[in-house]
């Protein structure tokens, strides 16, 4: 499968991605995060990812991908419009979005602007423990 990760920072999981068989393009907004992402992939795979910087506001390659991985990604109202836009426009047909977040207040009009837009999703609760303190997270299964 083709597989975007989107936000990628540290590239763990794009990097689980390909050690389970996908063709990953890692992006991030930060240089400094994609060159971290790529060298944890050359220790850990001896490799080079497909790597490219991405604005979510003026997102390229044109490219569809059948999954697109997103971890902690739905923090700011001013990006949600231009992530559902990046979705529509990369997310192959019959294709998958897996989007983690921490169950902040403000992610809850992200997933409305979702539905608006024709996504549907469905939402899974995990319990994480994290140097010894608990997380509840929200695993997003989204489709078109």
């Amino acid at each position: 499968k083709q597989i975007l990760d989107l936000g990628c920072g540290v590239g763990i999981t794009g990097l689980v991605a390909k050690q389970i068989g996908g063709e990953v393009t890692i992006t991030d907004y930060q240089e400094d995060a994609l060159r971290l992402s790529e060298l944890n992939w050359l220790m850990n795979t001896k490799i080079s990812p497909e790597a490219f910087l991405m604005d979510w506001r003026n997102p390229e390659p044109d490219k569809k991908y059948d999954v697109i991985l997103a971890s902690d990604v739905v923090y700011e109202k001013r990006f949600f419009q231009a992530l559902v836009r990046l979705f529509e426009q990369y997310l192959a047909p019959a294709g998958t979005i897996l989007l983690s977040e921490p169950n902040r207040t403000i992610a809850g009009e992200f997933f409305v602007l979702l539905q608006k837009c024709n996504f549907t999703y469905e939402k899974y609760d995990r319990h994480i423990i994290f140097r010894d303190k608990g997380y509840d997270i929200g695993v997003y299964v989204i489709s078109q």
